[in-house]
């Protein structure tokens, strides 16, 4: 398995995207399938993104992480079942892509 961030474009085939430029609640998938990595485009101020295996924020949380740098962060397969859903948040909201299959 690699180590450190890789390019976004060496992201393996069949993976889809969503970015989100605001704070927002939001269904990224419906589904069975695995959470990949972030990329933080800006970075926000005091900002966060948290991700849940549901169709809301009261379905189990998977992963929270700061976004607050700019970077890609690789992650192992997060799997999920019935959905992934992110809440983004911050004082001032970066701009992320969500990676997942």
């Amino acid at each position: 398995m690699p180590q450190g961030p890789i390019p976004v474009a060496n992201v393996p085939a069949g993976s889809s995207s969503a970015e989100y430029t605001t704070n927002v609640s939001s269904q990224a998938k419906l589904g069975w399938g695995a959470l990949t990595g972030i990329v933080v485009n800006a970075a926000g101020t005091g900002s966060t993104i948290t991700f849940y295996d549901g169709t809301s924020a009261s379905g189990t949380k998977l992963l929270v992480l700061a976004t607050a740098a700019l970077g890609v962060v690789n992650l192992p397969p997060v799997r999920f079942v019935t959905g992934l859903f992110v809440v983004t948040a911050g004082s001032a909201a970066a701009d992320v892509t969500v990676l997942y299959t």
